[in-house]
């Protein structure tokens, strides 16, 4: 029997398929903790410990889990990415799919004659130039920590704190590929711009409450027929029948 030395490469063929491997991922340890059923169990009962025991919620969570993991591959499939890049790399903020600066470079780097990125420490401005295959003009893009101050990004709690230069580089250079590849891109932007946006509340639907509807009752005065006597006219024909009757009978 031959050695297998490598990995092997996912390969679907039918919607059946594809779900059965999604409903596989989310059962696994692998799965990123964003598609986990524990966090949609965590969004549908919080800290309700009698509703997380609830079966409905925990199948329902299960079904959200696998639902999103579906969508999250076949998204990242029309960028390029295979299963596991599009789990690893893709994320959900504020309702909207973005992916990580590093994925994001991986994506259009093959589509590059030159890519260049720096940091000039004396002006604390990162830099990022791109030049398209088949293109003679490039592309560029600058965030500089002034820039940052201006978007209030430089006090939040996080990576802008702890790796500001490493903030920059990748706000410079997910502007600078926005740029260069709209039509790969599509509009999607990098994970670390998104999640410095304002968080958006999604609306929910109203819940528009029950009322029971009564057909007001009107006072319907009872029908009533009033039979009209015969005239002396009329009283004579009958009589006059009857009598042809009776006669014609005998």
């Amino acid at each position: 029997m031959e050695n297998v030395t490598g990995g092997f490469q996912v390969s679907v063929k039918s919607f059946d398929e594809a779900f059965k491997f999604c409903q596989m991922m989310s059962e696994t340890d692998l799965c990123p903790d964003s598609y986990k059923p524990s966090t949609f169990l965590n969004r549908i009962c919080g800290q309700d410990q009698k509703a997380r025991l609830n079966p409905e919620n925990i199948k329902k969570a299960k079904e959200m889990s696998v639902n999103n993991i579906f969508i999250a591959c076949s998204y990242g499939g029309t960028l390029g990415l295979n299963p596991f890049q599009s789990l690893q790399g893709i994320a959900m903020v504020n309702g909207k799919p973005s992916v990580y600066g590093d994925t994001l470079l991986g994506l259009v780097r093959p589509l590059c004659d030159d890519f260049q990125e720096w940091f000039d420490d004396q002006t604390g401005t990162a830099f990022c130039v791109i030049r398209r295959k088949g293109s003679q003009h490039p592309i560029q893009s600058k965030f500089s920590y002034q820039d940052a101050q201006r978007a209030g990004l430089t006090s939040k709690k996080g990576p802008w704190t702890q790796y500001p230069e490493r903030m920059l580089k990748m706000r410079a250079r997910g502007f600078a590929i926005r740029d260069a590849f709209p039509d790969v891109l599509s509009g999607i932007i990098t994970r670390e711009e998104a999640e410095d946006y304002p968080t958006q509340k999604t609306a929910e639907m109203p819940q528009i409450p029950q009322q029971n509807v009564s057909v007001p009752q009107q006072n319907v005065a009872p029908l009533q027929v009033q039979m009209q006597q015969p005239t002396t006219v009329q009283q004579q024909v009958f009589q006059t029948n009857q009598e042809q009757i009776i006669n014609g009978n005998s």
